[in-house]
């Protein structure tokens, strides 16, 4: 049997941010009540994450891809190349105090 894997290794600059770079795979070995329906296929994904804070603007993002072992049959309804990116911007413009003013006692 082969397992899942996963990783991913990073990098921690105080004052500029971090980033990293992460990878996964999986062998999908599909059956039912013990009986082989299809081959053996393959999931590989890899991805690359980043965030930092520039002033109160803290910023986020990630970009990944993906390839997949599809049934040739059905190549034309699934795709064997994906891909995508997020990115994510947060400035706060309100930071309400929450509770009493003095703190705790």
């Amino acid at each position: 049997m082969i397992r899942p894997v996963s990783s991913r290794i990073g990098l921690h600059a105080p004052g500029v941010g971090e980033a990293g770079l992460s990878y996964w795979r999986r062998l999908q070995r599909p059956s039912r009540g013990g009986i082989r329906v299809d081959d053996a296929r393959w999931v590989h994904l890899l991805a690359l994450d980043w965030g930092t804070e520039l002033g109160r603007l803290r910023i986020s993002g990630e970009a990944a891809a993906a390839r997949i072992d599809v049934a040739p049959e059905l190549r034309e309804l699934f795709a064997t190349r994906q891909w995508g990116v997020y990115l994510d911007l947060v400035l706060p413009v309100w930071r309400p105090r929450i509770g009493r003013s003095g703190g705790p006692r």
